[in-house]
């Protein structure tokens, strides 16, 4: 058990390090502050990873379970929250290029202050009852309401994703929405770890299921990178076309990019370059396109949209 959680831990850190060259060249080629609320989520689900490979070597290879070692991985994990709750909402909402709403921005700051103030005021407090203090304020509070907000900001995706214009994060919002909705139980696993890991022992000790999250959200972070950042700036492509039209006239994912393409002003030679596919098949979706709006050419196309929007 001891190799298989030094490699699953391994696998997720070699993940985590694509994933900040991702983030870093992303901040290079676009700099907008949508990719640094992503940093900073990214940094917080990282400092999970460490706290779950602490753990490993304390625990796992050392052996070694004291005060200084539970109160270190109590305020990490303080600390992780903390970002987490700032971060999130601002990271949805710049997505969507909206301004945070007040209630939602106050109590984002005012938790995020919460932990960073408990984690200096348990500085201070006498060692015999700061343990306590720190891990029931994580644990029975801190935790719990992490969970809330979550769950809220998720629904928040959910009910606003089509308010979101650019095409990718509007698809990567939408894996994120049911990928970390089914993570969740498992989430909560790893927080009722002394139960599952040491009282009924059916889970191995110190393994948790955020490695799996944290390496799965990069591989999925990656393809997207792969697959659509090569394709001139198409990770911030806006959608043209609005939602009710795509359902109207059932337009596929593939037509949608041909048709903002298009209203671009893009030929089929361009649409061809940017999407990586033949000219033949620009063609064939295209007279798919114009069967489906019952036009002949584009201008018809571009008036029935605007008409329509």
């Amino acid at each position: 058990m001891k190799h298989f959680l030094f490699f699953y831990y391994l696998i997720s850190v070699f993940s985590g390090i694509l994933g900040y060259f991702g983030i870093l060249f992303l901040w290079l080629k676009f700099r907008n502050k949508y990719i640094f609320y992503y940093f900073v989520l990214f940094t917080a689900l990282s400092l999970n990873l460490f706290i779950n490979i602490f753990q490993y070597y304390k625990y796992i290879l050392l052996e070694i379970e004291n005060f200084k070692t539970t109160y270190t991985v109590s305020l990490l994990f303080i600390l992780s929250h903390s970002l987490f709750f700032y971060s999130i909402p601002y990271f949805i909402y710049s997505a969507m290029e909206k301004k945070v709403p007040f209630f939602l921005a106050f109590l984002s700051k005012a938790l995020f202050i919460a932990g960073v103030i408990t984690i200096f005021v348990s500085l201070f407090i006498p060692e015999d009852i700061r343990l306590n203090f720190i891990v029931n304020f994580d644990n029975f509070f801190y935790l719990n309401l992490f969970y809330i907000f979550l769950i809220y900001n998720l629904f928040i995706i959910r009910k606003n994703i089509s308010n979101v214009k650019h095409i990718i994060i509007k698809e990567i919002f939408s894996v994120a929405f049911w990928f970390t909705l089914f993570f969740i139980p498992f989430f909560a696993i790893d927080s009722l770890w002394e139960i599952f890991q040491v009282k009924l022992k059916i889970i191995p000790r110190c393994f948790n299921f955020m490695p799996l999250y944290y390496f799965i959200w990069n591989i999925i972070f990656a393809y997207y990178l792969l697959n659509y950042l090569i394709k001139d700036d198409s990770i911030f492509f806006i959608n043209k076309i609005p939602d009710k039209l795509i359902e109207k006239y059932k337009i596929g994912k593939r037509e949608a990019e041909i048709i903002n393409l298009i209203i671009t002003g893009i030929d089929n030679k361009g649409i061809s370059d940017k999407l990586f596919i033949s000219e033949s098949t620009v063609r064939n979706h295209i007279s798919n396109i114009y069967r489906k709006f019952n036009v002949s050419n584009k201008v018809e196309l571009i008036k029935i949209i605007s008409e329509e929007a």
